[in-house]
């Protein structure tokens, strides 16, 4: 891992490690000059250089954790997939957009990421994360330039596209999970739900008290058209039950 600190003149591995410190043993708020006051061994300057120029392998390391973080933790445990929303003031921050914010309950200006956590018995692990593009600035090309977003990132995707991108992530680098589970946000897109099963992959997602579900084992079919008017169906539907709501089961 130290190695992800590293350039050709220079290991911020230390400088890492104190500023994860600052971030958990901070009571308050924690910014630079807190993190830097509980810190005997570099100051508030050399953080905010690590922060922001510092050229360190940011992806690297997070590679690094996504192959060997889950093992220090045990197999079989849950994906957790979820989206973290951080205010923002100003128009130049990357994402920065009016948007729900989960943090204050309301519509603010923030920017917002999807997230994928590894848990097992009270342990948690942040494995990777995707920053949520609103396509006010996808489709404002000069804004994205001066921004710094790379061409290949400038492409509108929605938080539930982005959470599919990750549990396709946590396949390829073989994190042995057990399931995933997602809120009712992520639940309430059928689409997502289905390309889940059809990798083969457990889930448990929350969804609305108003959304319809099917209790018994379905058996669907074309129906026999009934009569000589008309032109025959071609939709396949459900013959032997019929869709109820959430709502309605909780009251049985």
């Amino acid at each position: 891992m130290q190695n992800c600190f590293s350039t050709k003149t220079h290991n911020r591995w230390a400088t890492a490690l104190e500023y994860v410190k600052g971030l958990l043993i901070n009571p308050s708020r924690c910014h630079l000059s807190a993190i830097s006051d509980n810190c005997s061994i570099v100051n508030n300057q050399s953080f905010s250089h690590f922060l922001s120029q510092s050229p360190w392998d940011h992806q690297r390391l997070i590679d690094w954790i996504i192959t060997n973080g889950w093992h220090l933790i045990g197999k079989n445990g849950a994906l957790a997939i979820d989206e973290c929303a951080t205010p923002k003031a100003g128009d130049f921050s990357v994402g920065v957009n009016r948007q729900y914010c989960g943090n204050l309950g309301k519509v603010e200006n923030c920017q917002v990421a999807v997230f994928m956590a590894y848990v097992k018995n009270g342990f948690r692990l942040l494995l990777d994360y995707r920053l949520y593009l609103p396509e006010s600035w996808t489709s404002d090309r000069n804004r994205c330039d001066a921004a710094g977003i790379p061409p290949e990132f400038q492409c509108f995707k929605t938080k539930a596209e982005l959470a599919y991108e990750l549990i396709c992530q946590a396949i390829e680098a073989k994190i042995k999970f057990s399931f995933v589970a997602m809120d009712g946000f992520y639940g309430k897109h059928p689409w997502l739900l289905t390309r889940i099963e059809n990798i083969e992959v457990t889930y448990v997602a929350n969804i609305g008290s108003k959304d319809r579900v099917i209790i018994e084992k379905p058996q669907y079919w074309i129906p026999l058209k009934k009569g000589i008017r008309g032109r025959k169906t071609s939709l396949i539907k459900i013959l032997n039950t019929v869709p109820v709501r959430v709502e309605e089961i909780k009251k049985q």
